[in-house]
């Protein structure tokens, strides 16, 4: 089963401050059970602002 995870939490520093919030737990435990899918969130945000509303 496929699982979003944001990439901070993966270790892909893409945080506001260039940091990232590795958790150790996400990948050991999730990643035994789960898929992990890396994906950035503020990306959507982002692309919600250029999108004009009709």
């Amino acid at each position: 089963m496929n699982v979003g995870v944001s990439s901070c939490l993966l270790g892909t520093q893409c945080r506001y401050d260039g940091g990232h919030a590795n958790n150790d737990y996400t990948e050991e435990q999730l990643g035994r059970y789960f898929n992990l899918i890396s994906f950035f969130p503020e990306a959507i945000v982002l692309v919600l602002l250029v999108i004009p509303f009709v």
